[in-house]
């Protein structure tokens, strides 16, 4: 009540908009002398189920899985507020533990059950060009544990807010798609490596030259070596081009500094708004200035480069994936040979049959791998050793065409290939950005505006605190809901965490010292005044003795009543020490009157000089009757 000294209130939901009762919204409030108590009250969701808000002409439901606000794991919300003096007051709301304590672990993030702001209901609203679900089908502020506590007394007030974690989720299945448009891009980029297995291919032509060595050459105990068929093959060309874009769904893209991640298996991008804020200079969460706006233009730049931050980054990733996939598609040589066959009657006749294999990657046969093709065979007879005798032919050819020939060419048909990846990969990413870019950067800055650690009472708003002029309120977090679209009705607020004192300004110190300087003064003044009384009486006898100046016994008489008044006026100028309670004129004016002490002090001054003047008037009565000059 504003007739309390001190009273406090503390609310863990607070909105401008809402209908429901205080008692639900988790509401406690306390006075002194009022209601000189602690009281504390638990936020009550199964009362807010049928709260909605009317925006840009549809209802919305305020509270639940569907609602604007999903409170999610901090639905255990407390509030508190103690007003146990008329010179203190406290409250505290959120996450509290014993005592209304602050009980959030400021480093815990976000959690895996966080509340959170519905951002893309609030987008649907704003008609932004170009905004689909296809561009964005999700959008929401994830808000973990949070609390804040204020306390004052006569001298001070002070206040803190705790948040364990903020982070912006934006799901866009534009950005979903990246892997697949990057596979269809990827695979046009590298089908000029089939063309190296082509009839003029160079892989071909090595094969027509392995397949020359052996039908000119022989091997021990074989008379004669016949290639009679021969193929090379590229293996795994696609799986290849497929494994890159599967390495980039297995685990998220980000910018440099971690703030932001992207998941490309769905779309997902996730910005911790905690490191973000660092990162852009703005400070740490839990110690920000008042009322700082969480989105501004400069946190929203932030996180739009940091999304291209970290699509771009794809490009030397997927080029260097890509590059290091090429050369490792499997090349396979199979050459069908016969040995030592002869022709008798026109039936031919053959030692053995068999295959002649050579197999690598496409950087083995390109000399990068400094790794030889593997040689073998399938041609057996017994008591001869098809396999070293073929190596021994084969070897030094191939691998003489790897160092000289072949080798050199086929590096640079691969180079060909993986120098445009790069390209390939920026003209694939970049339509995503220039499309996602404007459309975001207007929705996030439309849709709410964020305040951490708001004041009312601090710059910019320099208003009053939610108890009145005196009151000091603050509140961890406050979302006002299209604040652009407002127009004079005002928008939409929801506050989490707020907490409100007041406590009346203590009496002046100095105040309280004039005052009981005053009282004392005044009780010696009433002493004084008996004193006064006795002076005026014999002021009168004094001036019976200058109207009886001829009758020296009535001089006696009054020279012995000016030396009482002399008495009393020392008594009075002594007033200090008097100890009399009279109730005089003087006395009662020194008790009602102001607390200045100066009018007590003229006070005892004036009877001291009206007692001095009698005494000086006896005197000089008394010199005239002896004819002496009067004594100064």
């Amino acid at each position: 009540m504003s007739s309390d000294l001190a009273e406090s209130e503390a609310q863990v939901v607070r909105s401008n908009a809402l209908s429901a009762p205080l008692a639900s919204l988790g509401y406690a409030t306390t006075g002194n002398p009022s209601n000189p108590s602690q009281q504390s009250n638990a936020l009550n969701l199964d009362l807010l189920a049928d709260q909605f808000l009317e925006l840009g002409g549809v209802q919305l439901p305020v509270f639940g899985s569907t609602g604007l606000l999903n409170l999610g794991s901090l639905g255990a919300l407390n509030s508190f507020s103690e007003s146990l003096t008329q010179q203190t007051s406290r409250a505290s709301s959120g996450v509290l533990g014993d005592n209304g304590a602050i009980a959030v672990d400021q480093d815990g993030g976000v959690g895996t059950s966080p509340a959170y702001l519905d951002l893309i209901q609030l987008m649907k609203q704003l008609n932004i060009t170009g905004l689909t679900d296809q561009v964005l089908d999700q959008a929401r502020l994830d808000i973990g544990a949070l609390a804040t506590e204020v306390a004052q007394n006569t001298k001070d007030v002070s206040g803190r807010y705790a948040i364990a974690g903020l982070e912006l989720g934006l799901r866009s299945p534009l950005v979903g798609s990246l892997p697949s448009r990057l596979e269809t891009a990827l695979t046009e980029a590298v089908a000029p490596i089939n063309d190296l297995v082509a009839s003029d291919g160079l892989l071909t032509e090595l094969l027509g030259t392995i397949k020359k060595t052996i039908n000119d050459g022989s091997i021990a105990g074989v008379s004669s070596l016949r290639v009679d068929s021969s193929t090379v093959t590229l293996n795994g060309l696609e799986t290849a081009v497929k494994g890159v874009t599967q390495e980039l769904l297995g685990s998220p893209i980000s910018n440099s500094s971690g703030s932001l991640t992207i998941d490309l298996s769905t779309g997902m991008i996730k910005v911790d708004l905690a490191k973000l804020l660092k990162e852009t200079g703005v400070g740490d969460l839990n110690n920000l200035p008042p009322n700082t706006n969480l989105l501004s233009d400069t946190s929203i730049e932030a996180v739009l480069q940091g999304i291209a931050e970290a699509v771009q980054g794809l490009t030397s990733k997927v080029a260097a994936a890509a590059t290091s996939a090429l050369n490792n598609v499997k090349v396979t040589m199979n050459l069908g040979v016969s040995a030592g066959c002869t022709t008798v009657l026109g039936v031919e006749n053959c030692l053995a049959k068999g295959e002649v294999t050579v197999t690598g990657s496409l950087a083995d046969f390109s000399g990068s791998s400094g790794t030889s093709p593997a040689i073998t065979t399938t041609l057996a007879a017994a008591g001869i050793d098809f396999g070293t005798g073929i190596v021994n032919l084969v070897k030094p050819v191939l691998d003489n065409a790897i160092a000289t020939t072949t080798g050199p060419l086929l590096k640079t048909a691969i180079a060909t290939v993986t120098d445009q990846l790069p390209s390939v990969v920026e003209s694939t990413t970049a339509p995503i950005l220039s499309t996602l870019e404007p459309i975001l950067k207007q929705a996030l800055a439309q849709a709410v505006r964020v305040t951490i650690n708001e004041q009312p009472t601090a710059a910019p708003r320099n208003g009053v605190g939610d108890l009145g002029p005196g009151s000091f309120t603050m509140r961890a977090l406050s979302m006002e809901l299209l604040p652009e679209l407002a127009g004079n009705t005002g928008s939409p607020l929801i506050s989490l965490g707020s907490a409100s004192v007041r406590v009346a300004e203590a009496p002046d110190a100095n105040a309280n010292t004039a005052a009981n300087a005053n009282a004392s003064s005044a009780s010696n003044a009433n002493a004084n005044a008996s004193s006064a009384s006795n002076a005026n009486a014999n002021a009168s006898s004094a001036s019976n003795a200058n109207a009886n100046a001829s009758s020296a016994s009535n001089a006696n008489a009054n020279a012995s009543s000016a030396s009482n008044a002399n008495a009393n006026a020392s008594s009075a100028s002594n007033a200090n020490t008097a100890a009399n309670g009279s109730g005089s004129s003087l006395g009662a004016l020194a008790v009602t009157g102001s607390n200045d002490p100066t009018p007590l002090l003229l006070g005892a001054g004036l009877l001291g000089l009206l007692g001095a003047g009698l005494l000086m008037a006896v005197r000089t009565q008394r010199n005239k009757k002896k004819g002496t000059p009067a004594e100064g």
